[in-house]
């Protein structure tokens, strides 16, 4: 199974990407396949894939909860010599990625 170069993110690329892992297939996680598929993100997709989450954890419950509390909270993650996209953080005092967590806090009614 081979991905051509994206036009887009989409749903295809995303699944057979990160699946890649769990499959016997040499061509599919390339490195030229995952360069391209880290290039080809721009807003559009960012905002697309907001959208695809959310509609699958909503789809999880067996009813729509009418109320959610989602907690963010930021990590850091250092990084070492010249990552792309890598900043200084002055509180941390290094240089790092600050990736965001959401997770759900899940609440009885």
């Amino acid at each position: 199974m081979r991905i051509a170069s994206p036009q887009g993110l989409t749903a295809y690329t995303v699944r057979a990407v990160s699946l890649a892992q769990y499959n016997d297939d040499k061509d599919l996680a390339s490195q030229p396949t995952l360069s391209r598929f880290e290039n080809a993100v721009d807003v559009s997709a960012f905002s697309r894939l907001d959208e695809e989450l959310l509609d699958q954890f909503i789809a999880s419950f067996d009813k729509p909860p009418s109320r959610l509390t989602l907690d963010l909270d930021p990590c850091d993650d250092p990084t070492h010599g010249q990552q792309q996209l890598t900043f200084f953080h002055g509180y941390y005092n290094q240089y790092q990625y600050l990736p965001r967590v959401i997770t759900w806090a899940e609440t009885t009614a």
